[in-house]
């Protein structure tokens, strides 16, 4: 590993981290103001949020929770704001961006110290609420992770026309239809998202996809997973501007080789804003928390210490 190189991925065996999280994870539920976070815990230390994306939960770190509290870590997994057993408002307007950072805001100030800052770690839809977030309290945060996921302006832009090419599900999500196209054939269209891209293969034990499916099969979830990117719209880009500030603060950005999703481009908000270290696993697919996970776990404990 170099830094703001390449990592090469290896097949490994998928260990049973399923046994270990029933024994040392604990669940709660968390006031963060308008809404109540399902939040997922373990170990103690110095606190790393995990911040999730589309369609997973909590759940998608699961092979990153072990490695984290054996390096002296207390792990803070929420489900974001109507995804699995967290409140589901109503409405599209209640997905927007800036809303969901506010709960992150809310989550870090219930459940640490005053004076206590957090590491933030964050993937796909999860690293786009994070960035504002972390812009917005730095003075809370000692250091933050984009993982393969699209910083805030360049998502209040990915709905004009000129993105259709590049991003022509975000246009498909829009319309109710989405929903059924999900839930067709016992809801093969999540098994597919995941294993479709999978560049280790059997990377996505048939058990988590089970999860994976339950979670966003649960009474209006698919829709308020859908409603992020329907909410896209709902605010302005200069509103996103607005809620942008220069980080002072230790960040990197680990990318995927393979991520057709999420490119440096899109990831990257400019050096205006922050001068990242860059990391890239080149054989890795978008869900590279699952496929490249024992690099993920490399890259995260040597920049968190």
């Amino acid at each position: 590993m170099r830094q703001g190189g390449a990592v090469q991925t290896a097949t490994s065996p998928a260990p049973d981290v399923d046994e270990w999280l029933d024994g040392h994870v604990s669940h709660r539920r968390v006031d963060v103001g308008p809404v109540e976070l399902h939040v997922a815990e373990a170990g103690a230390g110095s606190p790393v949020v995990l911040l999730h994306g589309f369609p997973e939960f909590w759940y998608g770190y699961r092979r990153q929770f072990r490695p984290l509290v054996e390096a002296g870590h207390r792990v803070i997994a929420p489900d974001l704001r109507g995804y699995n057993l967290s409140d589901r408002p109503a409405g599209v307007d209640a997905y927007r961006m800036d809303l969901v950072a506010r709960d992150i805001h809310g989550l870090v100030e219930a459940i640490t110290g005053t004076d206590e800052r957090v590491d933030v770690v964050s993937h796909d839809w999860g690293t786009t609420v994070a960035w504002l977030y972390v812009m917005q309290h730095q003075s809370r945060v000692r250091r933050f992770v984009a993982l393969a996921g699209p910083e805030p302006w360049y998502m209040s832009r990915s709905l004009r026309w000129t993105q259709f090419r590049k991003h022509p599900y975000f246009f498909l999500f829009q319309y109710r239809f989405a929903e059924k196209l999900f839930a067709r054939n016992d809801h093969a269209a999540v098994r597919q998202v995941f294993t479709g891209d999978e560049r280790t293969p059997g990377a996505f034990e048939p058990s988590a996809l089970d999860r994976y499916v339950e979670a966003f099969a649960r009474p209006g979830a698919t829709t308020a997973a859908l409603n992020y990117y329907r909410a896209i719209k709902r605010i302005d880009p200069s509103e996103v501007r607005a809620l942008q500030s220069p980080l002072a603060i230790p960040v990197m950005l680990l990318l995927a080789g393979h991520d057709r999703y999420v490119d440096l481009s899109g990831a990257h908000p400019g050096e205006e804003w922050c001068r990242p270290r860059i990391e890239t696993i080149d054989d890795s697919s978008h869900w590279l928390l699952t496929d490249a996970a024992a690099q993920v776990n490399e890259l995260l404990l040597d920049f968190l210490g």
